[in-house]
């Protein structure tokens, strides 16, 4: 008769253990699927950086059918400045070229910089100078200029003069 109670005590024991593993197994796929469903509704950037705009509200749907941006996003690692050259000045500028850059907020003070990257293709003008006797209808090319200096950040949007240095200037 003992022997027959701690065979059942055994069985019990282990069918406890098979419950308890059961229980187990279904709590993690259960905990697995709820985390995918979250995951579904969660947000994720491509990059580091600062939020600059918001399109899409709380609440608001989003398809991937008809996909459409939720946030203008800005990859604040480093900064670079983008300048329009004028198409009669394109012949002048080169990757790796010089720059000097000045701003009515940096009170004065000048930052320096490279020409990091042109664009290949020319475009409508779209900085006005505000100056009345500048033509509009003018192509003009992208350059993008990398600062040496990156330690003193610039505000996303600030207006800039770039100064492009010639090999005579660079002598004085």
């Amino acid at each position: 008769m003992h022997a027959d109670a701690d065979s059942k005590s055994k069985t019990n024991s282990a069918e406890n253990r098979r419950r308890n593993l059961r229980a187990r197994i279904s709590l993690s796929i259960r905990a697995r699927t709820v985390q995918e469903r979250i995951g579904k509704c969660s947000i994720l950037a491509p990059i580091d950086g600062t939020i600059l705009r918001v399109y899409a509200r709380r609440g608001e749907s989003f398809s991937t059918v008809t996909p459409r941006p939720l946030f203008s996003l800005a990859d604040t690692s480093s900064r670079h400045i983008k300048a329009e050259i004028d198409e009669r000045d394109v012949d002048k500028v080169s990757i790796g070229q010089k720059v000097v850059i000045q701003a009515d907020a940096l009170d004065g003070k000048r930052l320096n910089g490279s020409v990091v990257r042109i664009s290949a293709m020319m475009g409508r003008k779209s900085i006005s100078t505000g100056d009345p006797s500048d033509k509009s209808d003018r192509d003009i090319l992208e350059a993008v200029i990398g600062l040496e200096d990156n330690t003193r950040s610039l505000p996303i949007g600030l207006r800039v003069t770039v100064q492009f240095l010639t090999a005579s200037s660079l002598k004085k």
